[in-house]
């Protein structure tokens, strides 16, 4: 019963102020919060089928995700640096680069 609150309850009701999904720390605590929720949740369900009579840490738990991020964040800086992010031959680039969106 906690899992739905943690991942959906708590940053919904974070975010449903304008204001704080157009600030950048608190969308960065709310994604934060719902991968810790969701790496939490996964790991509860792994935990029993490994270890059936108690709870226990092993260097793996730490190392394997930890592998797996610094795997994605160097496919990701290999792939920003071959291409541009903004687009160079775009017509209406120069009218979209000062755009701002309006604040109420």
């Amino acid at each position: 019963m906690l899992l739905p609150i943690v991942q959906f309850g708590v940053p919904f009701v974070l975010l449903l102020s304008r204001a704080n999904k157009r600030n950048p720390f608190t969308l960065a605590i709310a994604a934060g919060w719902t991968l810790l929720g969701h790496a939490f949740d996964l790991y509860w369900q792994v935990l029993p089928v490994l270890h059936r009579d108690t709870i226990h840490f092993h260097w793996m738990d730490l190392v394997a995700p930890l592998f797996m991020l610094s795997v994605v964040v160097f496919s990701t800086m290999w792939g920003l640096r071959r291409a541009p992010l903004i687009p160079i031959r775009d017509v209406g680039l120069n009218e979209t680069i000062g755009y701002e969106n309006e604040t109420p």
